[in-house]
């Protein structure tokens, strides 16, 4: 069956296949009310930004013959960060935007990614560190979008 898309709300996230929609939230293992960012990575995993943390959605089975969900918590990963944005680049890395700056997973490890921030900045609503949208260009280029510093590139 087809997989047409996820839907999300405030309270979990559904799943639509073609023919019905089947909703996850924290009964189902799923760690987060407000989610913030979805992205999906070459192995066809669905992962999501939350208030929470940074949720996988493993399309293998676990021993109980439902779908499994792998939860990083901010408080054992990020120190309690809310995220805002997440991407899978073409590398099969996750990079998770949070309120104070850009994590970065390998598949084994997460570790904070620190961008140069200039000295200076002024304007209103700046919070250093908060990010936002996060893209990869074709030439394999990251690009992380800030509140209030500007956009950055990252050539890897």
């Amino acid at each position: 069956m087809e997989t047409y898309g996820l839907v999300l709300n405030g309270y979990g996230v559904a799943h639509y296949d073609g023919d019905s929609v089947s909703y996850f939230s924290n009964a189902q293992g799923f760690d987060g009310q407000q989610i913030t960012g979805i992205t999906e990575d070459p192995e066809k995993n669905i992962w999501f930004a939350t208030d929470q943390g940074v949720v996988k959605y493993d399309w293998s089975r676990n021993n109980e013959g439902g779908k499994r969900f792998t939860n990083y918590t901010d408080q054992q990963y990020f120190g309690g960060q809310r995220f805002w944005s997440i991407f899978a680049d073409s590398k099969s890395t996750i990079w998770a935007g949070s309120v104070a700056g850009i994590f970065r997973f390998d598949g084994v490890n997460w570790a904070p990614f620190e961008l140069p921030y200039p000295e200076e900045v002024t304007g209103e609503f700046i919070t250093k560190g908060t990010t936002w949208p996060i893209s990869e260009d074709r030439a394999g280029n990251m690009w992380f979008s800030t509140n209030g510093y500007g956009a950055f590139k990252y050539d890897g």
